[in-house]
Order: C-alpha cells, then structure tokens, then sequence
C-alpha cells in the first residue's frame, strides 16, 4: 500500500483496519494527542504505533473499536470523564503487573540456568 502514490502511513493504516480487516493500529492525531496526554511524551506516528501494537494483541474488530474511540474522545474539548488521570493508574497497574511477571520470568531462568551450558 505504501508504494501507492499518496497513500502515507495513516492511510495504509486505516485501509489495512478497516477495509481489509487486518489489525493494525492508526496513531492519528487524536491517537497521539491522547498517548501524550496519558504519558507525557511525544510520539511520532511509527513510534507510537510500533509501541501500541508490541504491547497488544487486538483483533481487528478491537482494533477498530480502540480507534473508533480514541478518535471521538478526541474530538471532544476536553476530557470530560477524567480519563487521563484514571488510565494513567490504571498503566501504572499494569505496568507494575508486567514488571512482576518480567520478574518472575526472570527468576524461571536463573534457577534453569545451571542446568544448561551457556556459550559465554
């Protein structure tokens, strides 16, 4: 799609989800403004879609939901439910949640590793 003249990577994005059923995610500019808000940082559109899409595992059908409500939550003046505040918990969360599991992968792999013989 992207060798297609004036189709950019939103573009090829929003074909792949919605006219192919393929999931991908679109990090528009409600999709940007909205991961900035919830992390303070500034992506741009690779970096943000290779993050969400790392870290997910959405059919196309969730795909399309997550964009459909990301962009009219975005379109909104403010953020009216206080969304930023609570997800930014609710990251926190799983983030603590992924460390612990990280963890205890790691913990798995120190009590197996004398059991093999490693090249280093």
């Amino acid at each position: 799609l992207l060798k297609i003249p004036g189709i950019g990577a939103e573009t090829a994005d929003v074909l792949l989800l919605y006219l192919f059923d393929r999931s991908a995610f679109v990090a528009d500019a409600y999709a940007r403004k909205w991961f900035r808000k919830l992390t303070g940082q500034n992506f741009t559109y690779e970096q943000l879609k290779l993050k969400v899409e790392l870290q997910s595992d959405f059919s196309p059908i969730e795909a399309q939901e997550f964009h459909a409500l990301i962009d009219e939550y975005g379109k909104l003046k403010d953020d009216p439910l206080n969304l930023a505040e609570r997800f930014r918990f609710e990251l926190w969360i799983a983030l603590c949640n992924k460390l612990v599991f990280r963890l205890s992968q790691l913990e798995k792999i120190i009590v197996l590793a004398p059991r093999f013989q490693l090249p280093w």
